[in-house]
């Protein structure tokens, strides 16, 4: 499978993502995976700094923003990405079985976004 780099926030500001997940590292850092509506392929985020269970909005390290379509699932290129992203940046998916499977929105303890930014920005 071929894997490529994501364009710049500035040209693609915003991600759906369906069939997602949220996955965790050892170290604590969760990061969205998923089917990217856009691209029709699997996507992985980098980290995720906020999230707002409300618009299903979170903001990644970089900026981007990323909107959770419909129920969490699996999709089998997003979990490659998954194990390719975890080597990139130099660091091991969690152990715990729990965090390893789709999880509701619960999971993200994050900050939540206090802005709107997003629909139709």
């Amino acid at each position: 499978m071929e894997v490529w780099k994501s364009p710049p926030v500035e040209l693609q500001r915003i991600v759906f993502l369906s069939c997602w997940q949220v996955m965790e590292t050892d170290e604590g850092s969760r990061y969205f995976i998923g089917y990217s509506m856009e691209t029709m392929s699997g996507r992985a985020s980098i980290h995720i700094v906020k999230f707002d269970p409300e618009t299903r909005r979170g903001v990644t390290g970089s900026g981007r923003i990323y909107e959770l379509v419909g129920e969490s699932g699996v999709d089998t290129e997003a979990n490659h990405l998954w194990a390719v992203t975890c080597a990139q940046v130099g660091t091991t998916p969690s152990t715990s079985n729990r965090k390893m499977l789709p999880c509701d929105l619960s999971c993200l303890s994050l900050p939540i976004c206090l802005t709107t930014a997003g629909r139709g920005a």
